[in-house]
């Protein structure tokens, strides 16, 4: 079986820039090589949760636009999922919760 490096430079699918990230590998110091593949993934997952939280801001700014509303205890809810401190599971769960007691 390919090792994991070889298969991802075989694969159409993977992006150009890391298949020359990849060919580099052989050249640089493997501790080091790591340690920046930390911080990109580091880099990467700020960068996601910026994303998702421009996103959100605009969803809810487009509900209010058109005369939505969305509650506090809603608007907590997403909050505390986009933060990753409730999963799926959890939020529907808690939304469910919310209704059946209403």
């Amino acid at each position: 079986m390919p090792k994991l490096k070889e298969q991802l430079l075989a694969d159409q699918a993977v992006s150009y820039w890391l298949k020359e990230q990849l060919a580099q590998l052989v050249e640089r110091d493997p501790v080091e090589a790591l340690h920046d593949a930390e911080l990109l993934l580091q880099a990467a997952q700020e960068h996601l949760q910026e994303s998702i939280e421009s996103t959100a801001a605009e969803a809810l700014a487009s509900v209010r636009m058109e005369g939505g509303e969305v509650s506090a205890m809603q608007f907590d809810l997403d909050q505390r999922l986009i933060h990753g401190e409730i999963d799926h599971d959890q939020a529907i769960a808690e939304t469910l919760f919310r209704y059946k007691k209403t």
